[in-house]
C-alpha cells in the first residue's frame, strides 16, 4: 500500500497576491518558521516576515520558505522570485 502524500499546489502569483499572502499568514496562521535564500548566498537563515517579504520585493533570484499552520493544517509554501512574477508551490499535510 502506498503512504498517502501530502497535497501539493503550484501557481505564479503577482507581487499583489505576495503581499496578500504574508498579511493572512500574520493575521490568520500560527507562524512555524521563515527561511530566506539568495543567489548571493548559499545558505538559507531563518529570517522575520518582513525580511523575506522585502527579500521577494528587492531581489530577482530569492527564494522563501513559510511553514505555518491554518485550519488543522501544516502548510509549507515555498516562493521564488523570477523578477516580476513568483512562483508558489504549496504543500499541505494534516497536522
Amino acid at each position: 500500500m502506498k503512504p498517502d502524500l501530502p497535497e501539493i499546489r503550484q501557481a505564479t502569483i503577482s507581487q499583489d497576491d505576495v503581499d496578500d499572502l504574508f498579511r493572512d499568514v500574520e493575521l490568520l496562521c500560527t507562524l512555524r518558521s521563515v527561511r530566506v535564500r539568495g543567489a548571493t548566498d548559499d545558505r538559507d537563515a531563518e529570517s522575520s516576515l518582513q525580511a523575506a517579504r522585502d527579500s521577494l520585493r528587492n531581489a530577482a533570484d530569492a527564494a522563501v520558505q513559510l511553514r505555518y499552520h491554518f485550519d488543522s493544517r501544516e502548510w509549507i509554501d515555498t516562493l521564488t522570485s523570477d523578477g516580476p512574477t513568483i512562483q508558489l508551490t504549496r504543500i499541505a499535510d494534516a497536522f
